[in-house]
């Protein structure tokens, strides 16, 4: 039973759906192929380049990561002026605008207030 889950899941995860040729819509600049939290990515018709749409942050003064996006949300711990997080899905609680980033430093993704980020790069 295992054996027929691992083979049927290795074939769908490498169904691939095209985006040109008799496949494409015509007047489609772009096509979403996949989107999450952090990363968008997207296609254009007769190319084989792909866009990765994510947001690499540096954090500006000392600021709390958490858990949810809110001041009384879960504490991870402390970023500091000058490292990095990913990520683009902003949310707005009470008038403050969170962003759900990726941190490294932490190994797990959280919230920090978008007043504290800069965008890099």
């Amino acid at each position: 039973m295992l054996k027929k889950f691992i083979a049927v899941s290795l074939v769908s995860a490498t169904v691939i759906l095209p985006a040109t040729g008799a496949f494409a819509s015509e007047g489609i600049t772009d096509r979403v192929v996949s989107s999450g939290p952090d990363v968008q990515i997207t296609t254009q018709p007769g190319s084989d380049v792909v866009t990765i749409m994510s947001t690499t942050w540096q954090v500006d003064a000392s600021s709390n990561f958490r858990k949810t996006p809110s001041p009384t949300g879960e504490y991870i711990g402390s970023h500091y002026a000058g490292d990095l997080v990913n990520g683009n899905e902003t949310r707005v609680v009470n008038g403050v605008t969170w962003v759900n980033v990726y941190s490294y430093k932490f190994q797990q993704w959280g919230w920090i207030q978008a007043s504290y980020l800069v965008e890099y790069g």
